[in-house]
């Protein structure tokens, strides 16, 4: 994560991008020339552009990925800020890990219908090369995972069923049919099975 920081940031100094700090400002990273950022963006994505409820240009996370591709200082700006994330987020909670154990606190049910991890977020880590390995069982204990295929829908099509005595969700895997199939020949107005084999298709 260093070594990509380092040369993304002296590519972003050479473009511009990034400026020293003023005296007044905090020590640290150096200062984003916003302004230049808000125009490669709009020189990117044109009239595409995602704009505030004032009309400035967004330089969101989302904004600086739709743009990365069409704009090479903005992808390299793009995975500058990733790696400078992924180290702030989550290396200084490994480190703290070496001396006592990390204890998450999760959230069993979020507005999503999933679960939800923070301090950090053990559930997602970074699929980066280094950052699943630092994550290692205390001594004598190991780590078991274990996949559940599409285990909210099942379990929601089992509380409809408990809630109400029925779940058309929970008739669909009952009958050995794919939910989301069946949503998509709903929507295109075919059967079942034709979806299932433009699918196969």
């Amino acid at each position: 994560l260093l070594e990509t920081i380092v040369a993304r940031r002296d590519a972003l100094k050479d473009a511009g991008i990034l400026r020293p700090k003023k005296k007044r400002e905090p020590d640290g990273e150096q200062s984003r020339d916003m302004k230049k950022i808000h125009a490669l963006i709009e020189e990117a994505l044109g009239e595409q552009t995602p704009r505030t409820p004032t009309g400035r240009v967004q330089a969101d996370e989302d904004a600086l990925e739709a743009a990365a591709p069409r704009h090479p200082v903005l992808a390299i700006l793009a995975e500058y800020q990733h790696a400078a994330k992924l180290l702030d987020t989550y290396v200084p909670v490994v480190r703290a890990g070496v001396e006592h154990p990390i204890h998450c606190r999760y959230r069993t049910l979020v507005a999503s219908g999933r679960t939800s991890c923070s301090g950090p977020n053990w559930q997602n880590l970074p699929r980066e090369f280094g950052a699943r390995e630092c994550v290692i069982p205390r001594p004598g204990k190991v780590f078991v995972a274990a996949g559940y295929n599409v285990a909210e829908l099942r379990a929601l099509g089992q509380v409809c069923y408990s809630w109400f005595g029925f779940s058309a969700l929970r008739e669909a895997f009952l009958g050995g049919r794919d939910p989301h199939l069946e949503l998509a020949a709903t929507l295109l107005g075919i059967s079942y099975d034709e979806a299932k084999a433009r699918k196969k298709a």
